[in-house]
């Protein structure tokens, strides 16, 4: 079973950071690793090889989602499109108050 808030989460990360080598760049899919919870069974995205992240800042926030079949069918859910937009906004507003824009 995967973790449906742990992919979203990671891909908002990813979208955030207009990640260019991750579950939806350039090359495909790549850069993570599935983690198999003990205690309940689920899966977990695991992230790794990050050095292309905010390589195209002006990368489209849904960049590469229709092309993926997880990401297409998760976010026409209309609660999962919610809690991506919700996570995509929460970054924003933890950047803000840090300063750093």
């Amino acid at each position: 079973q995967l973790d449906v808030e742990n992919v979203i989460r990671y891909f908002a990360v990813e979208a955030f950071l207009a990640d260019a080598d991750g579950l939806v760049g350039g090359v495909g899919t790549n850069n993570f690793y599935f983690y198999r919870r003990p205690r309940d069974g689920k899966f977990l995205f695991m992230a790794w090889d990050k050095d292309s992240t905010m390589s195209n800042y002006e990368r489209a926030l849904w960049h590469g989602v229709p092309e993926s079949e997880l990401l297409r069918k998760l976010l026409d859910v209309p609660e999962y499109r919610q809690r991506f937009l919700g996570e995509m906004a929460e970054l924003v507003r933890f950047v803000e108050a840090d300063g750093a824009w």
